[in-house]
């Protein structure tokens, strides 16, 4: 009696998924049962037992997460813990009904897994700095050493990152010449800055990105002592995904230098 009950829920859950998968093609739907493997498996890569194995081996008595059904409801497509995927016979697993807080755990590893990876970025946006850099223009090209993660599964990226800035110039502050004060006029400049940017990955799906970054500056201020001048640079940069290629960009920075430089950027990237 109960393996026609459970072959009955099965079948009745295998049908809600499909009705899901048609009408909402665009929508990750999980449901809300559990599984504990009966016995040691390694994951399908298909609903069929001659498909070729995935790199995920369950064992027995772990604890997994249900996403849904071959159409016949005789495979379960289930992810464990570090959010890794494939198909097991319905024999192999107990089903049971899953908490919140399980629910909340496997929903996030999930979307971790499915976060979308890049390893190049391109920037574009207008940049603003005390004087002598007043409001110029930038861009900026970044490798992601790292694609699936530096110190974290999918969860931070480790960036070295190179750029071109072209700065209108600011006036600097009038001078005493014994007599008068005197004003210089603001001269135009550009620099080329190199960063190593350590971005961490917020949200459940990693589309909110904060972190530090270091380097130098390769830059030619019409104002320093020694031109040209390669000072350090450190700041943090922040960026928005709302899509998976196209994102916006606000990023600080400082000119470590016998003075200290102040500067921010904004503008709109794209990583591929």
């Amino acid at each position: 009696m109960f393996k026609a009950e459970m072959k009955k829920l099965t079948l009745q859950f295998g049908f809600f998924a499909l009705v899901v998968a048609l009408f909402s093609p665009s929508v990750v739907a999980l449901t809300e049962l559990s599984a504990s493997v009966r016995d040691q498996y390694i994951l399908k890569l298909k609903p069929e037992y001659d498909a070729d194995n995935s790199e995920v081996e369950v064992m027995k008595n772990e604890f997994t997460f249900v996403l849904g059904t071959s159409l016949d409801g005789s495979w379960v497509q289930v992810i464990n813990r570090d959010g890794r995927s494939g198909w097991i016979p319905v024999t192999m697993l107990d089903l049971q009904r899953v908490d919140q807080e399980d629910y909340d755990d496997f929903y996030f590893a999930l979307m971790r897994e499915r976060r979308y990876l890049s390893r190049i970025s391109w920037e574009g946006g207008a940049s603003f700095g005390t004087t002598p850099f007043g409001v110029g223009a930038e861009t900026m090209l970044r490798v992601n050493l790292f694609k699936e993660g530096f110190a974290t599964n999918k969860s931070d990226q480790l960036e070295l990152g190179a750029g071109f800035r072209y700065h209108l110039g600011a006036s600097p502050s009038p001078t005493f010449n014994g007599t008068t004060l005197v004003s210089d006029s603001a001269k135009r400049f550009f620099e080329v800055p190199v960063e190593l940017s350590w971005m961490f990955r917020l949200g459940y799906r990693g589309n909110l990105l904060v972190g530090p970054h270091f380097g130098v500056s390769f830059v030619k201020d019409p104002f320093a002592r020694f031109n040209p001048a390669m000072p350090a640079v450190a700041g943090f940069n922040f960026r928005y995904y709302p899509r998976d290629s196209f994102g916006i960009y606000f990023h600080t920075w400082v000119h470590l230098r016998s003075v200290i430089y102040y500067s921010a950027s904004s503008g709109v990237t794209w990583r591929f």
